[in-house]
Formats: C-alpha cells, sequence, structure tokens
C-alpha cells in the first residue's frame, strides 16, 4: 500500500512539473522577422512530366499568359530545372499475351 502512495505522489509531482509556465514569447518576438538565404541557384525545383505525350494525345494544351506554349518551356520559365519522365514499357510474353494484368 504503501509503494502506491508513493508512485501516486511521484506522479503528482511529475504532473505538476510539467503544468509550470515556459518562457512565452514577448510581444517584440512576434514581429520579428526571419531571413532565409537565397536558394535560388542551387535549389532543386522538379516537376515529373511522365504522362505529357498521353495528355497531349488527347488534346491537353498549355498555356502561359493566354498564349499557348510548350510545357517544358512553361516550366524552363518558371525556374523547373528538374524533370522525371518516366518511360512506360508494356511488355508481352512470346505468345502475345500481356504481362502485369493488363487486358486488351
Amino acid at each position: 500500500m504503501n509503494s502506491r502512495v508513493n508512485t501516486a505522489l511521484l506522479f503528482m509531482v511529475f504532473i505538476v512539473a510539467g503544468c509550470q509556465s515556459a518562457n512565452q514569447p514577448t510581444s517584440s518576438d512576434n514581429n520579428a522577422s526571419i531571413t532565409a538565404p537565397d536558394l535560388r541557384d542551387n535549389f532543386i525545383r522538379g516537376m515529373d512530366i511522365s504522362m505529357l505525350p498521353e495528355i497531349e494525345a488527347l488534346g491537353g494544351k498549355y498555356y502561359q499568359n493566354s498564349i499557348e506554349q510548350d510545357l517544358v518551356t512553361i516550366l524552363k520559365n518558371h525556374g523547373v530545372n528538374s524533370i522525371r519522365a518516366r518511360l512506360w514499357v508494356d511488355p508481352s510474353s512470346s505468345n502475345g499475351e500481356p504481362f502485369g494484368g493488363w487486358q486488351q
């Protein structure tokens, strides 16, 4: 019984200690600004354009300032410096049966 009382008292001490107020920021801290370093030269901006041929084949068009342009040109103009272009492969067996569960 004495062990339970000691455990309960220790638990209460931890609760009370955890409820103490922390250092709260002052109102002048709320107006402070943080300046990030300029990352434009070494920051990677990328885009996955794997579906671009399919989108364009279905009539998709891309515009910048109401002028139709190539998507890659638009991306380059907006700072994209890396692209991912996944190659889609449609494998089939020697009998002509498609792999991967795709049925025609």
